[in-house]
């Protein structure tokens, strides 16, 4: 295969400088959309920390606001029968 002409002359290709220099472009390019890539996840992973925290917090104001709600209850419904009781 190393006879034909057009093998010959895509070994030439990919050997010239010109071509190296294109990968090398190639290469950088694809380190800066890596590094883009990786601040745009890290941004995203910051606000995505965030929003958990939020729902966290969400939760557990729930969960005040409803043993508040049942102790009140109770405290209102022993009332209650205490005086009824007198």
């Amino acid at each position: 295969m190393r006879d034909n002409p057009t093998s010959e002359q895509a070994i030439e290709v990919v050997k010239s400088a010109k071509n190296n220099d294109a990968v090398a472009a190639f290469v950088q390019a694809a380190k800066d959309a890596r590094k883009q890539v990786d601040a745009w996840s890290a941004a995203a992973q910051k606000d995505q920390d965030w929003f958990l925290s939020l729902a966290h917090l969400s939760l557990f104001v729930g969960s005040l606001t409803t043993a508040a709600r049942r102790g009140l209850h109770r405290m209102v419904a022993g009332a209650r029968h205490r005086s009824a009781g007198d």
